[in-house]
């Protein structure tokens, strides 16, 4: 959420009492049946936007997202910082002309490189050599949790697997599904760009 002091993050395993200690309510849950069914059924909050996608915990437990008009508001325009705002937008990773890699430089979040088809795994790595550095991938439909470079590979395995049509079911799975998953060329950037790292 977002306040004078900037944005902040909340986690909690008590969503009703947090609501409660907010002043503010449950007004439903999630009834749109064409998002993951873990966002079907969850609670709709009074001034906050959401449930949202936050990807898995290290444990396997799905990850719920909430955010208020200012926290929505503010990551649209970390989006769009230093760019033009007619031209750039979030969109969904089958849509992306490129990818945009934002870092928070001590004076926030700001735009540091725009990766053409085939640099975005190295740009990646070599801010990876920051040990502090954490990684996440957002887009118009999920924010993962943020994790190592390694651990970021391993969300966008997970979000392809999520997406490909019979993955549960061998009768209608298909082994090229994967590779032709409009997210499978920036992972195999990422673990190129690791194991290039690790040789050096």
């Amino acid at each position: 959420m977002t306040d004078d002091s900037g944005m902040s993050r909340v986690v909690t395993d008590d969503l009703a009492a947090w609501v409660d200690d907010m002043g503010t309510e449950i007004t439903g849950t999630e009834t749109r049946t064409n998002l993951r069914t873990e966002l079907q059924g969850q609670p709709k909050i009074a001034g906050y936007l959401g449930p949202f996608w936050g990807g898995l915990s290290q444990t396997g437990d799905a990850i719920i997202r909430y955010e208020d008009e200012g926290t929505y508001s503010a990551l649209s325009q970390m989006i769009r910082e230093g760019t033009d705002a007619e031209a750039i937008e979030v969109c969904s990773p089958a849509g992306r002309a490129f990818w945009s890699i934002y870092g928070d430089t001590g004076a926030g979040w700001r735009l540091v490189h725009d990766a053409e088809a085939d640099d975005a795994g190295f740009a990646l790595a070599a801010l990876s050599r920051n040990a502090a550095a954490r990684f996440a991938y957002a887009d118009l439909e999920t924010v993962t949790v943020a994790g190592t470079l390694a651990d970021l590979a391993d969300r966008l395995a997970e979000r392809i697997h999520d997406e490909i049509p019979g993955y549960d079911n061998p009768e209608d799975f298909r082994c090229d599904d994967f590779d032709a998953h409009p997210l499978s060329e920036l992972r195999e950037q990422i673990l190129e760009a690791i194991e290039s790292e690790a040789a050096a």
